[in-house]
């Protein structure tokens, strides 16, 4: 396999989300996300209505940027050495999971940005000898690539097994420019359709060119993205950026109450840090922040969710339950909701925790905003009264970036959060 990543990283990837397995200790320095490439990757990636019936992404953590500088930490969980990637120019690298209701099958979607074209083939060969990788799949028929994109491409047919379990899977490769992509068909059963990987791939290959045409594809308004504050800036750790677009059916839920206003939803973008985590660990700790945001067609339709927002999915694994507190008031916006949070341990994980949170959401004109945080009630570091506070800070710093021109940056850190977790270190 490829883009950025081997067979056996790829499977080991997907199988990280169905096994919740866990990442072992890193030391590699950090870039914000200022200082890598532009190029929104994201608008890229397919989403939901480009993939067939019945697949969607069950968490937050299904999405995001890895610099270039942490794959081997992050996608690789330091089993190939930095100083062997860092010559490729990966300048960074998306993916997007989706799942199937029952974890039976998988659509892995990724891109990998090199820093030329040229840098682009070199990568390929490398992730490309399989003859050189310990950890080569045994089982595996390379074919000629799919329709789509330009060379090298390629697809592979194969499969991998953990324990009692297996995999068969189905990647196809391409490049775009100096983008090398793929979407990579997994199941527990049969070996998925390569008609099918042939027709994801062209449908990625197709939203990659518009977005380097300087187009939007459809559902995507990047002016939700580049609005919405960059966590990742002020949270960097554990290394990679969990976000993403949302189309309607992912911001707003089947709830009755939001769905109503989906043909007036226009674009949606989330962001998730963990305030909590530490540069050490491939773990993500809490307190956990969440910020989505979403763009409406009128001003009418952004109030009308705000009145039903109590349905609003928050991105999270596990049920979270919303309670209604008072109305806050918060500068500079139209109308604004709160809610105390609480989510129960997660079954089977021996460490989780319960956890307890806020969440305010506003209105600004016809953009919608949920703000929220969740802190484990046992172990944490921040009171249940500074959460409100924590929440109402990042709130008031969303709306004053929403009333200016140009990008919003990374938000100051709220005073209860100032010894929490690690700030970001940028490498200079």
């Amino acid at each position: 396999m490829h883009v950025g990543l081997s067979r056996w990283s790829v499977v080991a990837f997907v199988l990280a989300f169905l096994l919740a397995s866990a990442g072992p200790g890193i030391n590699a320095p950090l870039r914000t996300s200022a200082q890598v490439s532009s190029l929104d990757l994201a608008a890229m990636a397919l989403e939901q209505s480009d993939l067939p019936d019945g697949y969607r992404q069950h968490q937050f953590d299904n999405e995001g940027y890895t610099p270039g500088h942490r794959m081997a930490a992050i996608q690789f969980g330091d089993q190939i050495p930095v100083a062997e990637l860092e010559p490729l120019g990966i300048v960074q690298f998306y993916s997007s999971t989706f799942f199937t209701d029952d974890e039976t099958g998988s659509i892995y979607v990724y891109l990998t940005e090199f820093e030329n074209e040229a840098a682009v083939q070199a990568g390929f060969d490398y992730f490309e000898d399989e003859g050189s990788s310990e950890s080569a799949t045994p089982e595996s028929e390379d074919l000629a690539g799919p329709a789509a994109g330009e060379a090298p491409k390629e697809i592979t047919i194969s499969g991998d097994s953990q324990g009692a379990s297996s995999w068969q899977f189905v990647d196809a490769t391409f490049r775009v420019d100096r983008i090398l992509a793929g979407v990579m068909l997994l199941s527990d059963a049969e070996t998925p359709s390569v008609d099918l990987a042939e027709e994801l791939a062209a449908a990625l290959a197709d939203r990659i060119e518009t977005v380097l045409r300087g187009d939007a594809p459809g559902g995507v308004e990047p002016a939700v993205r580049a609005q919405s504050l960059k966590l990742f800036d002020t949270w960097p750790w554990p290394g990679n950026s969990l976000e993403g677009y949302k189309n309607a059916g992912e911001f707003l839920g089947a709830g009755e109450g939001l769905s109503q206003f989906s043909p007036d939803f226009l674009s949606g973008y989330t962001r998730f840090a963990s305030a909590g985590s530490i540069e050490r660990l491939i773990q993500h700790e809490p307190p956990y922040i969440d910020l989505a945001i979403a763009l409406f067609a009128s001003e009418e339709a952004a109030h009308g969710a705000l009145e039903a927002s109590a349905e609003l999915p928050l991105h999270y694994s596990n049920p979270v339950f919303r309670t209604p507190e008072e109305d806050p008031a918060i500068e500079g916006v139209d109308a604004a909701v709160a809610f105390t949070l609480h989510r129960d341990p997660i079954e089977g994980v021996s460490d989780s925790f319960e956890l307890i949170g806020y969440n305010v959401v506003f209105v600004s004109g016809s953009q919608l905003v949920s703000i929220s945080i969740l802190s484990d009630i046992l172990n944490t570091k921040v009171s249940v009264d500074d959460l409100r506070e924590i929440v109402l800070d990042l709130a008031a710093q969303q709306a004053s970036c929403l009333m200016q021109d140009g990008e919003c940056g990374g938000p100051e850190v709220p005073l209860a959060l100032a010894d929490v977790g690690a700030p970001a270190t940028p490498v200079p």
